[in-house]
């Protein structure tokens, strides 16, 4: 499941292009494409959720036309047992769940993008944040918004967002 998500939003993103629709969003639960904007000229809002808390509580607003947004993390699919959560991301050199200083990374890129920033939010928040950030602003037409343990956040230079309540 590490990409499917991305690979169905990109083919249902191409199949709408090739029958027309200029404006749209595909939303499949944490991997999101925009096509065009809208009506209005306006750019759509994507909303990137506050870790932990209710769906309604965000970190932020991007403005979005034309282009994809995907985020991986570790506050949706979790359980706890005494105490200790175990959530779905795991390392593959220990079979356990991965344990760095990220709770999610949200990766903004162009259309037709959504199989590989779904690769990317998840290999980011597999190496953390610091190693994380470089990979992303090593490779053209991403960009990136780390939320860490410790509550803070930390972006790519071109990644823009409106702060959130």
């Amino acid at each position: 499941g590490g990409v499917a998500k991305g690979y169905i939003c990109d083919k249902l993103s191409e199949l709408l292009l090739k029958r027309g629709v200029t404006s749209a969003i595909v939303n499949l639960g944490g991997n999101i494409t925009v096509i065009g904007e809208k009506p209005g000229n306006k750019p759509f809002n994507v909303a990137i959720e506050k870790p932990f808390s209710e769906r309604k509580d965000m970190i932020g607003i991007v403005k979005m036309k034309d282009g994809t947004i995907v985020t991986s993390g570790i506050y949706e699919r979790y359980m706890e047992v005494g105490g200790q959560k175990y959530h779905h991301i795991l390392d593959p050199a220990t079979g356990w769940p991965v344990d760095t200083d990220v709770i999610s990374v949200t990766i903004l890129s162009k259309i037709g993008n959504s199989m590989e920033c779904d690769a990317m939010s998840t290999t980011a928040l597999l190496i953390g944040s610091e190693r994380g950030l470089q990979l992303v602003e090593s490779t053209p037409d991403m960009e990136a918004l780390f939320q860490l343990k410790d509550g803070t956040k930390i972006k790519s230079s071109g990644f823009e967002y409106e702060e959130g309540r």
